[in-house]
Parts: C-alpha cells; structure tokens; sequence
C-alpha cells in the first residue's frame, strides 16, 4: 500500500503503460490520481484501498501479462510490414482452425483482432 503521493506516483506511472489492458483504466484509477493534486491533502480511504488492490490484480492476471506455462505447447502469431514487426506467444488458445487457413490475408488480420479483443 503507497505511504504517500511519491509511493502513488510510482505506482500510477508503473501502470499507466499497460492502461491499454485495463478496461476503464482511467475511471478506476480516479481515486488514486486525485491523491496527486497538490491542494489535496494525502488520506489513504477505503475507495482507495479497493482501487489499489482491484489494479494489482488486472496487472497480474490479465491473459496478455501471464507467464508462460512450462511443459505446455506454444503458437506463435506474427505479422511482418514495412512498418512494423509483431509477435504474440499464446498457450491454450484455437489457433487458426483449419477451415480459416485459406481465407484472404485481410480477412485473417480481421481474426487476429478479434482474437486480441477476447484478451
């Protein structure tokens, strides 16, 4: 539990760049980001508390952040551009069943997204 606004600073900024991960993120961090204010006086309450630990567990179970598992098969996913090159290590997932294989490249991109919006 942060002691004072450095300790909720350092947090916040530790989460911020997984907001993308975190539905609402913005709305749930509220309580926290208000203990930043400089005319606000630094009082740790109970919507606080909830906020925190309701954080720690999107940033440690969400799917997009959990270890691999040992022992389990992995699929690779990857997309290669001019501007960019992406990789996703999944376990556990569908994959590309084999009716999809010989769709069009744009409609397997339209799949991949939909995959990456289920987690």
């Amino acid at each position: 539990m942060p002691a004072n606004v450095t300790e909720v600073r350092s947090f916040l900024t530790l989460t911020r760049y997984r907001t993308r991960f975190v539905k609402d993120f913005l709305r749930i961090a509220s309580s926290l980001t208000n203990l930043l204010r400089k005319m606000t006086k630094f009082e740790w309450s109970h919507k606080c508390e909830e906020v925190f630990q309701e954080l720690k567990r999107w940033l440690t179970t969400a799917h997009i952040l959990t270890l691999p598992v040992e022992g389990k098969e992995y699929t690779i996913y990857s997309v290669a551009s001019r501007n960019s090159l992406d990789c996703v290590l999944m376990q556990d997932d569908e994959g590309i069943k084999p009716s999809k294989k010989n769709y069009p490249p744009h409609y397997l991109q339209l799949a991949a997204v939909v995959i990456a919006l289920k987690f």
